[in-house]
């Protein structure tokens, strides 16, 4: 059955990267992918009201700056309850932004302009894919990862609800400040995946490598 779910997770991944990379090329240089100024005009003008504070509260805090600190704290409170794999899990999960950063260096493409569409925060960083959408996926993810096999099956559902909802939210909000075009959520959130998934790994071998130790405190 492990064998079964290591091959789905490695097909899985290869598509995603696959994909996301097949979006990246068509997104790379200058223009607009068909479509994005359509999609993201609608989810301006459709996106209600009552959402906005949770779209706040993940354009603010969504950046490396705040997330890496927390991500290296939570990991080494782990640490000190015996708990390494799952440390390393978290710990790991920000260098998604490297990655990003290189990324989107690549590809330069650019961000939306009030040319098009309603735009609320401007970034002179190119656009694709989101950074936001990207790393709080990850280490939303992580965490849920690293922390749900010690839950009951209602806290698995849970803490999976909870990775999809932050990660609707992110994207959603850099979509409602006019950050990015859809196609750089969507390239978000396929990388994110195949991050996911390598990171899901690395923790399962770190927690072979690293039993679970009597707490230090």
């Amino acid at each position: 059955m492990a064998y079964v779910i290591r091959r789905f997770e490695a097909v899985l991944g290869l598509t995603l990267v696959a994909l996301a990379v097949a979006l990246g090329a068509a997104a790379a240089g200058d223009g607009t992918l068909p479509g994005d100024r359509w999609a993201l005009r609608t989810a301006q003008e459709h996106l209600p009201g009552w959402i906005e504070p949770a779209l706040d509260a993940t354009n603010w805090f969504g950046y490396v700056q705040l997330v890496t600190p927390v991500a290296l704290g939570i990991a080494a409170i782990t640490v000190l309850w015996g708990r390494r794999a799952e440390a390393l899990a978290v710990a790991i999960s920000p260098v998604v932004w490297a990655f990003h950063g290189a990324l989107r260096t690549v590809l330069q493409s650019p961000r939306p302009s009030e040319e098009f569409v309603r735009q609320a925060e401007q970034a002179d960083s190119w656009g694709h894919p989101s950074g936001h959408v990207l790393g709080l996926t990850v280490v939303t993810a992580m965490l849920a990862i690293a922390f749900a096999s010690r839950l009951p099956n209602r806290g698995r559902v849970a803490a999976a609800t909870a990775v999809v909802l932050v990660g609707v939210v992110t994207g959603l909000g850099r979509l409602h400040l006019g950050a990015h075009w859809p196609s750089d959520v969507l390239g978000g959130y396929l990388w994110a995946g195949a991050w996911v998934i390598v990171l899901t790994w690395i923790f399962r071998w770190a927690g072979v490598r690293w039993p679970e130790r009597p707490p230090s405190v």
